[in-house]
C-alpha cells in the first residue's frame, strides 16, 4: 500500500523468509497480562513445535504474527495488543544519549530493524520531524495497529516531561480496510 509514496505491509502477514528475534517476541512470552496473552501465544507456538522462546536465537516473523492474532481474538485482544505494544517500550533499553522525543523514536526505528532479518524494504518505520511540537510515525510494519499504537502512545509517554501534555492521531493508509496497509501516526506535543 501506498500513501506519500511510501510502501507499507499488509498487517499480519510477513515474508517467510523473515525473522525476528527471540528478545523481540518477549513482549508476548515475558507479558504481565497473565494467561489471557501468554495461553494463546503458547498455543502457537505448540503449533509450530516450539516449545519456548530464546532471546539470542530468530524464529519465523510470521511466528509472531500468529502469536498476536491469536491473542488478538480473545475477547479484550485490541487491549492487549495496546498493553502489549506499552510494555515493549516501558521495558525497552535504549542507547545512552536518547534525551527527546525525536531521538528515541529514531532510534527505535533502528532497534526494529536490528531485531529483523530478511525483512521486507517497507517492513520499517519512518519517522518525521513536522515541528517542535509535531512528529510523524509512518508505519510500515506488519504488526496490528493497536500494538503500534501501544508503541507510540507510551514513547511518547516516557520521553516527554511530565508537565506536557500529547494527542496521538492516528490515520489508516487504507481506510477502507485498515489491515490491507500501515497508518500514519501524528504525535502533538503540548
Amino acid at each position: 500500500m501506498s500513501a506519500n509514496n511510501i510502501k507499507t505491509s499488509k498487517k499480519f502477514v510477513s515474508r517467510p523468509e523473515t525473522l525476528i528475534s527471540g528478545a523481540g517476541i518477549g513482549a508476548i512470552t515475558k507479558n504481565p497480562l497473565g494467561d489471557e496473552v501468554v495461553k494463546p501465544a503458547e498455543r502457537v507456538l505448540a503449533q509450530y513445535g516450539i516449545s519456548r522462546i530464546v532471546d539470542n536465537l530468530w524464529y519465523p516473523d510470521q511466528l509472531y504474527l500468529d502469536m498476536l492474532k491469536a491473542i488478538g481474538e480473545q475477547p479484550r485482544g485490541m487491549s492487549y495488543f495496546v498493553a502489549i505494544g506499552m510494555n515493549v517500550i516501558e521495558t525497552a533499553v535504549f542507547p545512552p544519549g536518547i534525551n527527546s522525543l525525536l531521538a528515541a523514536f529514531e532510534s527505535f526505528a533502528v532497534i526494529h530493524d536490528l531485531n529483523k532479518r530478511n525483512r521486507a524494504p517497507e517492513d520499517t518505520y519512518t519517522i518525521r520531524s513536522i515541528s517542535q511540537t509535531r512528529i510523524q510515525v509512518i508505519d510500515g510494519t506488519p504488526y496490528p495497529h493497536e500494538v503500534i499504537y501501544g508503541f507510540i502512545h507510551a514513547m511518547t509517554r516516557r520521553f516527554i516531561s511530565p508537565q506536557q501534555m500529547f494527542r496521538l492521531e492516528r490515520t489508516y493508509l487504507n481506510p477502507n480496510n485498515p489491515n490491507d496497509g500501515g497508518a500514519l501516526y501524528n504525535v502533538f506535543i503540548e
